[in-house]
């Protein structure tokens, strides 16, 4: 099970959070790391990963994704997946806005490269991120595509890496919305859909790749992760 795990919840004006426990938590045993890392957005000296785990629903395969963002100066949770997301032209988001800032509703990732697209008609413009409220039930148009979403009946639980998870360090629940949580060079950034409030640590990604759909490197992933089995 993850660490407390929350909403990955933001702030407009990056102030306050709102916050919902779920346990202790817990190591990592694999070996992704920076150098695997082979979307990079944005410039600078500081460098963080971003992993974003569909925990399942739509496509087939493995379901969890890494990118890594580069900034100087100050940068949050919230800045470097608005950054990934206008990025990545496969990469969408949806996010509400309250009076205490911003929410994450739903993630989905165009696997096959062919376009877009949810059941309730969201349009997510060129930028590849919507504002448009809480939902619960939408699901991507192509059964091949990764798309999950939830407010009252699951959410994206957010997790941080305490040193480099997938490497001998750990996820920790995130105490502050992604709003508030400022980065420092080398941090890790964990998204994970929890169906039923059930919060888990992203698994082990595959990294995204620029200018090209998931499609090749989810099927290498598949035979490695079959022969490991084995």
């Amino acid at each position: 099970m993850g660490g407390p795990l929350n909403r990955g919840l933001g702030l407009g004006v990056r102030t306050g959070a709102v916050v919902i426990a779920f346990g202790m938590s817990a190591s990592a045993h694999a070996s992704f790391a920076f150098d695997d890392l082979a979307f990079w957005v944005g410039d600078g000296a500081n460098q963080a990963a971003l992993v974003i785990d569909w925990n399942g629903p739509g496509g087939a395969g493995p379901v969890s994704l890494a990118w890594g963002f580069r900034w100087d100066g100050v940068a949050t949770g919230q800045d470097m997946l608005s950054a990934v997301i206008n990025a990545d032209a496969n990469l969408y988001g949806r996010f509400a806005s309250f009076g205490f800032g911003d929410a994450i509703v739903g993630l989905g990732y165009d696997l096959d490269g062919d376009g877009f697209g949810i059941t309730d008609g969201t349009d997510f413009g060129p930028s590849g991120l919507a504002f448009a409220g809480t939902s619960d039930g939408a699901a991507a148009t192509d059964g091949d595509d990764f798309y999950a979403e939830g407010w009252n009946t699951g959410f994206w639980s957010y997790a941080l890496g305490d040193g480099a998870p997938f490497a001998g360090g750990a996820w920790e629940g995130a105490m502050v919305g992604f709003g508030d949580r400022v980065l420092t060079d080398g941090d890790w950034d964990g998204y994970r859909f929890a169906p039923g409030f059930v919060g888990e640590n992203p698994r082990e990604p595959i990294a995204a790749v620029p200018g090209a759909p998931a499609v090749a490197p989810m099927l290498a992933w598949t035979l490695i992760a079959s022969r490991r089995r084995r």
